[in-house]
């Protein structure tokens, strides 16, 4: 037998919840020893049954539902959209290089269109995100990036001037514009602001050189240019003035945990739940902006942001937070979680600091059945998770923490979790009162569980990963009543 006094079972309990980095919340760790030792007590100080395999809650059998109708439908409509983007691009392309006489002049020309065409897209898909996917902006910048290499080597085979005039030198600066941007997106998970930057200078720079640039070479005058290119970039200019408010009153700033804080600032703009801003702090930095959810209800008196420790910046950030007066802010930037008022359903799904955005969907929901996933490696994203408010309803929680490595602690963890749930009524790892999953979910049977029993049009909503997004979307395809938007980083 496997014997233990309350001391050595004490030290065994704790050194597993150290090993994994769990501190309990809402009950003591005292109270979790003496409990077990109640239990163990009553077992002749045996505590076997904490060794014992828990039921696993991760391995399902594979659950099907018809879905084919679902997936046909939305890889045609995808075919489709695909079809006549390209095929628009390509006519475009084709045809105007036919009309001259010289086939490289003539691709250099219609490669032009197609680039200016392809910037309104990419202006448009910003301008209306929240009824347009993203992919388009994505889509469309890649089009321009290929035509403006098949439209700088058409002039360079016809053998117009390389650097002897402004239309030439203002071409290779635009395509060195196009480089660093390129550059500064592979580089954005790391140097976001070398990203948000690049992008300015888009619209800075780049857009009036391709204006003048397309005046000089006498190939679209200036009505044209200002129909196809300049009147849709100062629409854009106009919305991210509106955008902009600087020196905001900073009204409180404290940590919630070690690493997080939440900002609140003074309110002065109207937003909708789910929508984000970018966050300029001149203490820390001039120049710097960098994109946080609005935590904050549209009604309260305050704006509020929560802030994750994961770099340079955020470190200076916490080292200050004492210092801070007053900050800039560039938003409310739309988002795809404004959806959420079409329906009457909805699956809410973050992983770690993607919760975010749904704390304040969580405290507001009236008549709406909610369902909400949340996976994270780290227990202190679990303090972030709203207490659910009986006076507008009670979401129904799915928590999976996958920060426990080691198999025999994971076992460990669970069963003690069990006995300390049916005692108090509690999970010890989030201090809510629905059980936490120490392991990553079964999408295909949590899916099927929850549109068992009650398949409505149903808004399925995802903050995080993007390589988790894809998991989720080759799901969803099986279920033609849920509606999926995604907002990853």
């Amino acid at each position: 037998m496997f014997q233990l006094n309350f001391h050595d079972l004490s030290k065994f309990i704790d050194d597993i919840f150290i090993r994994s980095n769990i501190e309990p919340r809402g009950i003591t760790k005292e109270n979790i020893f003496g409990l077990l030792f109640q239990k163990t007590h009553g077992l002749n100080g045996n505590i076997y049954f904490l060794l014992q395999y828990p039921p696993d809650h991760s391995s399902y059998n594979s659950v099907a539902q018809k879905g084919n109708v679902r997936l046909t439908l939305y890889i045609l409509f995808w075919l489709i959209c695909f079809i006549v983007y390209g095929t628009g691009n390509l006519l475009a392309l084709v045809l105007v290089a036919q009309s001259y006489s010289s086939y490289s002049l003539g691709m250099a020309r219609g490669s032009a269109l197609v680039i200016k065409v392809n910037i309104v897209i990419v202006l448009l898909s910003i301008i209306f995100s929240k009824y347009l996917p993203f992919i388009i902006h994505k889509i469309s910048a890649s089009v321009i990036f290929v035509m403006a290499i098949v439209h700088t080597i058409g002039h360079m085979i016809y053998g117009l001037s390389v650097f002897n005039d402004f239309a030439a030198i203002s071409g290779w600066l635009m395509n060195l514009i196009i480089v660093i941007n390129i550059v500064f997106i592979l580089l954005k998970s790391k140097k976001f602001n070398l990203f948000y930057y690049g992008h300015i200078l888009l619209i800075l720079v780049f857009i009036p050189l391709l204006c003048l640039h397309s005046v000089f070479t006498r190939y679209f005058g200036f009505p044209e240019i200002w129909l196809i290119v300049l009147l849709p970039s100062l629409l854009y200019v106009y919305v991210r003035y509106k955008r902009y408010h600087p020196k905001r009153t900073v009204i409180t700033g404290y940590q919630i945990t070690e690493n997080i804080i939440e900002l609140s600032f003074e309110k002065v703009i109207d937003y909708e739940r789910g929508q984000y801003l970018y966050l300029n702090i001149p203490n820390i930095s001039k120049l710097e902006y960098h994109p946080f959810s609005i935590v904050s209800m549209p009604l309260d008196s305050n704006m509020k942001v929560i802030i994750n420790n994961v770099g340079d910046w955020t470190t200076k950030l916490f080292e200050n937070i004492n210092d801070i007066t007053y900050i800039n802010i560039d938003g409310p930037i739309r988002s795809k979680l404004e959806n959420i008022v079409k329906y009457k359903k909805i699956i809410l799904i973050a992983s770690g600091i993607g919760i975010t955005p749904f704390i304040s969907t969580l405290r507001g929901l009236i008549n709406t059945e909610v369902h909400f996933i949340f996976t994270s490696r780290d227990q202190y994203h679990f303090d972030l998770i709203p207490t659910p408010d009986n006076n507008v309803g009670c979401p129904r929680y799915y928590i999976h923490y996958t920060g426990v490595k080691n198999t025999n602690d994971k076992n460990y963890i669970e069963n003690i979790n069990n006995v300390v749930f049916e005692e108090f009524g509690m999970d010890m790892i989030t201090g809510l009162e629905s059980q936490t999953i120490l392991s990553r979910p079964n999408w295909n049977r949590l899916f099927y569980q929850i549109n068992s029993h009650n398949r409505c049009r149903t808004g399925v909503f995802f903050t995080g990963s993007s390589n988790v997004s894809k998991t989720i979307q080759k799901e969803l395809t099986k279920y033609i009543n849920f509606y999926y938007y995604e907002d990853t980083f």
